[in-house]
């Protein structure tokens, strides 16, 4: 099965993070940022989607400062 996008936004600011002990869903990390409309976007995940979040950025820096990119 292919994930598809329902819609795509270009992003162009973080704007902040968030961590909410209490709430729906409990211990969500939630994500704000600007799209290139100025809209904004809430991306709201589980503290364990965020760390994997954290571990594939991570990878993807240390991969672009190996060739020299960042």
């Amino acid at each position: 099965m292919t994930d598809q996008a329902t819609s795509k936004r270009s992003i162009s600011t973080f704007v902040s993070f968030t961590y909410f002990e209490q709430g729906d869903p409990a211990n969500a990390a939630v994500f704000i940022f600007k799209d290139n409309d100025q809209g904004t976007l809430m991306l709201t995940t589980t503290l364990e989607i965020a760390a994997e979040m954290q571990s594939l950025l991570n990878e993807a820096f240390a991969q672009m400062e190996k060739a020299g990119k960042v």
